[in-house]
């Protein structure tokens, strides 16, 4: 099994066990291994080089010796090779292999890194691996997949705004109903609160007041929300109003309304309610769904009366024209006219007639 080594790290190396060469079974404890002795082959290369840290190894026992190698060693990941040809004993080879240096941490169980993990693909696809990396890395944008329209580090907060990062590009009002949520450094907690309004000339998103002003270094989130649905309202079960019980209504379903203000004022409640019952009381005589309405005038007897009136104005008319025929100017004052005589005679010839046919009627000029 090939021994771990931290890469560009100095350790030392046990190499051996070093035997006799004729038997093939002594150890052999004197021998001079220096620095020129011991070649290197690293992952990669083409040839065999001493090692760069200069100690001579050391004999330790039964044939094994220590030999040191610095950072320049083990500077390369992957296979390292170390091969001595020791006059006296059997050549040896020995196989390490170096890691980076979290790795030989983690599993060494030193403390403080952990094992790092570099995923470049899941399930072989590599575009999923990059959609990870951007929802946990809190990369300033937009993070499609977590529903996050951006994030990112704000630029200032008021007490009911919160300038979002130069780079956001919405287009006014396009944020109304999106979820922001803030956290302040200074506070160490997040905030939520629904956009009201967005101006994208100066990136401020307005929402309701937070409890606390975000202050210190503020980073966002924001988040999509979906409309509400114009079609399907949803139904809403009210049991208080401004932190009070609703009572029960008289007629289930219809809430009672009780107004003590009226424009900020409360004379005109009273106001109102008289107006009210007055309008009420006069147009109590047409009755339920317009009963009352039955006795007024039809259409057809307004126009019966239309149709006499054009008679009798028409009848009027040809009299009064016919009394220019039976005026004259006198003569004296300027506008003022008199029966002519011929009129007062055809008159008079009118009124004698009317007489005798009344008096052959039986009746008289006495009454009688």
């Amino acid at each position: 099994m090939e021994r771990l080594l931290k890469q560009s790290t100095a350790t030392t190396l046990l190499l051996g066990p070093f035997v006799d060469e004729t038997d093939g079974q002594t150890a052999e404890t004197a021998l001079t291994i220096s620095q020129a002795d011991v070649l290197l082959w690293k992952e990669g290369g083409t040839t065999l080089a001493q090692k760069t840290e200069s100690t001579s190894c050391t004999h330790r026992s039964n044939g094994l010796y220590t030999c040191p190698i610095d950072t320049t060693d083990t500077n390369t990941l992957g296979i390292l090779t170390v091969s001595v040809d020791e006059s006296g004993a059997l050549p040896i080879r020995m196989d390490y292999f170096v890691v980076a240096a979290a790795v030989y941490d983690s599993l060494k169980g030193n403390t403080g890194t952990g094992l790092r993990a570099d995923a470049v693909a899941i399930s072989s696809d590599t575009t999923a691996a990059d959609n990870l990396e951007l929802a946990f890395d809190d990369t300033a944008g937009p993070v499609p997949h977590l529903g996050i329209i951006d994030q990112g580090t704000a630029q200032s907060a008021t007490a009911t705004t919160l300038v979002l990062r130069a780079a956001a590009t919405f287009a006014d009002d396009t944020a109304i109903g999106a979820v922001l949520a803030v956290f302040g450094s200074t506070q160490g907690y997040w905030q939520t609160r629904v956009v009201t309004d967005y101006v994208l000339s100066t990136d401020t998103a307005t929402v309701d007041a937070w409890t606390v002003t975000p202050s210190g270094t503020i980073t966002y989130k924001l988040f999509a929300a979906p409309p509400a649905s114009a079609s399907s309202v949803p139904a809403v079960n009210v049991t208080q109003w401004g932190g009070a019980a609703i009572a029960t209504p008289s007629v289930a379903g219809v809430p009672e309304v009780d107004l003590t203000h009226v424009a900020g004022a409360t004379t005109n409640v009273a106001a109102l309610a008289t107006n009210v019952d007055a309008i009420l009381t006069d147009t109590a005589v047409i009755g339920a769904t317009g009963a009352g309405l039955t006795s007024l005038a039809t259409q057809a007897s307004v126009n019966t009366i239309d149709d006499f009136l054009d008679t009798e104005v028409a009848a009027i008319k040809i009299v009064t024209d016919a009394l220019w025929t039976m005026l004259e100017a006198p003569g004296a004052s300027p506008g003022e006219y008199r029966l002519s005589a011929d009129a007062l005679r055809r008159t008079y010839g009118h009124w004698t007639g009317a007489m005798r046919a009344s008096r052959s009627s039986g009746w008289s000029s006495s009454g009688r």
